[in-house]
Protein backbone atom coordinates (compact mmCIF):
# COMPACT_ATOMS: atom_id res chain seq x y z
CA UNK A 1 0.00 0.00 0.00
CA UNK A 2 1.60 3.66 -1.21
CA UNK A 3 0.86 6.60 0.89
CA UNK A 4 1.29 9.75 -0.48
CA UNK A 5 4.60 11.77 -0.06
CA UNK A 6 5.58 15.32 -0.10
CA UNK A 7 8.55 16.46 -0.16
CA UNK A 8 10.11 18.89 2.48
CA UNK A 9 9.39 21.61 0.10
CA UNK A 10 5.96 20.97 -0.95
CA UNK A 11 5.36 20.67 2.70
CA UNK A 12 6.58 24.05 3.74
CA UNK A 13 5.00 25.70 0.78
CA UNK A 14 1.64 24.26 1.77
CA UNK A 15 1.83 25.34 5.38
CA UNK A 16 3.12 29.22 4.06
CA UNK A 17 0.06 29.36 1.64
CA UNK A 18 -2.14 28.66 4.69
CA UNK A 19 -0.99 30.92 6.77
CA UNK A 20 -0.73 33.43 4.02
CA UNK A 21 -4.74 32.73 3.77
CA UNK A 22 -5.30 33.25 7.29
CA UNK A 23 -3.50 36.13 7.94
CA UNK A 24 -5.31 37.65 5.24
CA UNK A 25 -8.71 36.65 6.87
CA UNK A 26 -7.84 37.70 10.32
CA UNK A 27 -7.04 41.75 8.71
CA UNK A 28 -10.12 41.94 7.12
CA UNK A 29 -12.49 40.17 10.48
CA UNK A 30 -9.96 42.79 12.87
CA UNK A 31 -11.01 46.03 10.40
CA UNK A 32 -14.15 45.03 10.24
CA UNK A 33 -14.84 44.45 14.05
CA UNK A 34 -12.74 48.17 14.32
CA UNK A 35 -15.57 49.76 12.69
CA UNK A 36 -18.39 47.64 14.17
CA UNK A 37 -17.33 48.83 17.66
CA UNK A 38 -16.93 52.34 16.84
CA UNK A 39 -20.19 52.41 15.18
CA UNK A 40 -21.57 50.88 18.58
CA UNK A 41 -19.54 53.62 20.60
CA UNK A 42 -21.55 56.33 18.36
CA UNK A 43 -24.63 54.91 19.11
CA UNK A 44 -24.19 54.64 22.77
CA UNK A 45 -23.55 58.17 23.10
CA UNK A 46 -26.40 59.37 21.54
CA UNK A 47 -28.41 56.87 23.75
CA UNK A 48 -26.39 59.19 26.56
CA UNK A 49 -27.88 62.31 24.88
CA UNK A 50 -31.11 60.72 24.50
CA UNK A 51 -31.55 60.06 28.54
CA UNK A 52 -30.09 63.43 29.35
CA UNK A 53 -33.00 64.52 27.14
CA UNK A 54 -35.62 62.38 28.81
CA UNK A 55 -34.41 63.68 32.30
CA UNK A 56 -34.17 67.32 30.81
CA UNK A 57 -37.66 66.70 29.53
CA UNK A 58 -38.91 65.48 33.30
CA UNK A 59 -38.03 68.70 34.97
CA UNK A 60 -39.54 71.17 31.88
CA UNK A 61 -43.05 69.62 31.72
CA UNK A 62 -42.41 67.01 29.45
CA UNK A 63 -40.53 69.27 26.71
CA UNK A 64 -37.01 68.44 24.88
CA UNK A 65 -34.69 71.05 24.85
CA UNK A 66 -35.37 74.03 22.64
CA UNK A 67 -33.18 75.01 19.94
CA UNK A 68 -32.82 78.46 19.35
CA UNK A 69 -32.73 78.30 15.64
CA UNK A 70 -28.44 79.07 16.34
CA UNK A 71 -26.88 75.78 15.18
CA UNK A 72 -24.51 76.52 17.64
CA UNK A 73 -27.30 75.67 20.24
CA UNK A 74 -27.00 72.01 19.92
CA UNK A 75 -26.68 70.35 23.18
CA UNK A 76 -25.54 73.81 25.05
CA UNK A 77 -28.65 73.63 27.36
CA UNK A 78 -28.00 70.27 28.37
CA UNK A 79 -24.13 70.95 29.07
CA UNK A 80 -25.16 74.10 31.01
CA UNK A 81 -27.36 72.53 33.10
CA UNK A 82 -24.68 69.80 33.92
CA UNK A 83 -27.29 67.21 32.49
CA UNK A 84 -24.19 65.93 30.25
CA UNK A 85 -20.72 67.16 31.10
CA UNK A 86 -18.67 64.71 29.40
CA UNK A 87 -17.25 65.97 26.46
CA UNK A 88 -16.43 63.02 25.07
CA UNK A 89 -20.59 61.63 24.54
CA UNK A 90 -21.14 64.54 21.69
CA UNK A 91 -18.42 63.32 19.46
CA UNK A 92 -18.83 60.44 17.22
CA UNK A 93 -15.78 58.16 17.34
CA UNK A 94 -15.86 57.61 13.16
CA UNK A 95 -16.13 61.48 12.66
CA UNK A 96 -13.57 62.79 10.17
CA UNK A 97 -13.68 65.93 12.53
CA UNK A 98 -14.73 64.49 16.10
CA UNK A 99 -15.98 67.49 18.56
CA UNK A 100 -15.95 67.28 22.01
CA UNK A 101 -18.17 69.94 22.20
CA UNK A 102 -22.22 70.22 22.97
CA UNK A 103 -22.20 73.48 20.74
CA UNK A 104 -20.39 71.70 17.93
CA UNK A 105 -22.00 68.34 18.68
CA UNK A 106 -21.47 65.02 15.96
CA UNK A 107 -25.04 64.69 15.88
CA UNK A 108 -27.53 66.99 14.93
CA UNK A 109 -30.70 67.48 16.97
CA UNK A 110 -34.30 67.36 15.53
CA UNK A 111 -36.40 67.66 18.39
CA UNK A 112 -37.43 71.33 19.32
CA UNK A 113 -40.51 71.56 20.79
CA UNK A 114 -41.63 67.74 21.34
CA UNK A 115 -42.69 66.32 24.03
CA UNK A 116 -41.74 63.31 25.78
CA UNK A 117 -45.77 62.33 25.36
CA UNK A 118 -45.28 61.99 22.00
CA UNK A 119 -48.01 59.91 20.36
CA UNK A 120 -45.17 58.05 17.89
CA UNK A 121 -42.21 57.93 20.37
CA UNK A 122 -40.67 55.19 17.80
CA UNK A 123 -41.10 57.03 15.09
CA UNK A 124 -40.38 60.31 15.66
CA UNK A 125 -36.54 60.88 16.21
CA UNK A 126 -34.96 63.76 18.18
CA UNK A 127 -31.45 64.11 16.96
CA UNK A 128 -28.98 61.57 14.55
CA UNK A 129 -25.02 61.74 12.94
CA UNK A 130 -24.25 64.03 10.79
CA UNK A 131 -23.09 64.24 7.83
CA UNK A 132 -19.37 62.76 7.59
CA UNK A 133 -19.16 60.68 10.91
CA UNK A 134 -19.33 57.45 9.20
CA UNK A 135 -17.02 56.45 5.92
CA UNK A 136 -18.93 57.42 3.14
CA UNK A 137 -21.90 58.36 4.63
CA UNK A 138 -22.37 54.62 4.58
CA UNK A 139 -24.38 54.07 8.27
CA UNK A 140 -26.51 56.62 10.51
CA UNK A 141 -27.69 56.17 13.66
CA UNK A 142 -30.76 58.16 15.24
CA UNK A 143 -32.02 59.01 18.38
CA UNK A 144 -35.87 58.50 19.49
CA UNK A 145 -38.20 60.02 21.37
CA UNK A 146 -38.25 57.08 23.53
CA UNK A 147 -34.76 57.17 24.04
CA UNK A 148 -33.77 54.30 21.89
CA UNK A 149 -31.42 54.48 19.46
CA UNK A 150 -31.63 52.88 15.63
CA UNK A 151 -28.99 52.45 13.39
CA UNK A 152 -29.16 51.92 9.61
CA UNK A 153 -28.01 51.99 6.27
CA UNK A 154 -28.36 55.92 5.03
CA UNK A 155 -29.99 54.58 1.70
CA UNK A 156 -32.57 52.55 3.89
CA UNK A 157 -35.97 53.22 3.98
CA UNK A 158 -36.43 53.04 7.71
CA UNK A 159 -33.60 56.05 7.78
CA UNK A 160 -35.24 58.05 5.31
CA UNK A 161 -38.36 57.71 6.51
CA UNK A 162 -37.55 58.89 10.00
CA UNK A 163 -35.64 61.65 9.18
CA UNK A 164 -37.46 63.12 6.86
CA UNK A 165 -38.44 67.10 7.86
Amino acid sequence: MKGIRFTLFELVFVIATIALLVGFLLQNLSSNCNATGSRIKCSANLKQIGLAQLMYSGDYDGYFTVDTGNPSSNFASLNKLSLLVNGKVYACPLSSAPSTFASASNYAYIGSGLRDDDSNPTENSLAYDKSGNHPGNEWVNTLFIDGHVQGAKADSKDWARNNSP
